[in-house]
């Protein structure tokens, strides 16, 4: 199994967290499903970028309490069998690819999706990194005098400034690479959103649902 260690940007981890869709019909709908798609990605389409670094961005398999529809925020959920079987048809779909280095969200569910992507890749090191949720979901009791609305305007503003300055950075530390993290759902959302494309302004990021961003030091755009 991959080498387990903290992530080099660990100073980043006071900022926060993270967009291509390989696959999209309609507003509203899932971009990408691990769990329908039964054979590797080809690597042939996948070659790193010479100038860019490509991002993977994962979102963890299903939870119970995903199941429920309740809010999880930094609650440490672990993956149910299906998450667990969406995990592994991601796995296989990354087996062909060519991966530098995988990030985590230090929460169970997105270790486990993460380590059994790596189980593929003996040689890539797993970082955990704290900085990976990218919002306190406490923060918004803290916010007494504003409306339902603006506390979700700010926080997502906040998971879009904090996302993508991390991204940037890594990005130019991984130039001409494939890097893959695993994050969670409203990260994903939020930073597609922003791409202000009209054909994504309304989609949903399912579990194991997975994106892809080019990104260096300077942008930070859907593939």
């Amino acid at each position: 199994m991959s080498l387990l260690r903290m992530s080099p940007y660990l100073p980043l981890a006071l900022m926060g967290m993270f967009a291509s869709p390989l696959y999209c019909k309609s507003e509203h709908t899932n971009i990408y499903r691990g769990i329908v798609v039964d054979s590797p990605l080809a690597a042939d389409n996948f070659t790193p970028p010479t100038d860019k670094c490509r991002i993977f961005l994962i979102r963890h398999g299903e939870t119970e309490w995903n199941v429920l529809g309740l809010p999880q925020g930094w609650e440490d959920v672990p993956l149910n069998e299906i998450g667990k079987e969406q995990a592994a048809h991601v796995a296989l779909n990354f087996s062909n690819l060519s991966i530098s280095a995988i990030y985590t969200s230090v929460l169970s569910r997105a270790v486990e999706t993460a380590t059994t992507i790596a189980s593929y890749h003996p040689e890539t090191v797993v970082y955990f990194e704290p900085a990976l949720r990218f919002y306190d979901p406490n923060k918004k009791k803290n916010i007494t005098e504003a409306s339902k609305k603006e506390i979700k305007a700010e926080i997502k503003a906040e998971i879009i400034e904090l996302a993508t300055a991390y991204l940037k950075e890594l990005s130019n530390y991984h130039i001409g690479q494939n890097v893959i993290i695993l994050t969670h759902g409203k990260v994903i959302k939020h930073l597609v959103e922003d791409q202000n494309i009209p054909h994504y302004t309304k989609i949903k990021i399912d579990n194991a649902a997975m994106v892809c961003m080019l990104g260096n030091k300077d942008s930070l755009v859907m593939e």
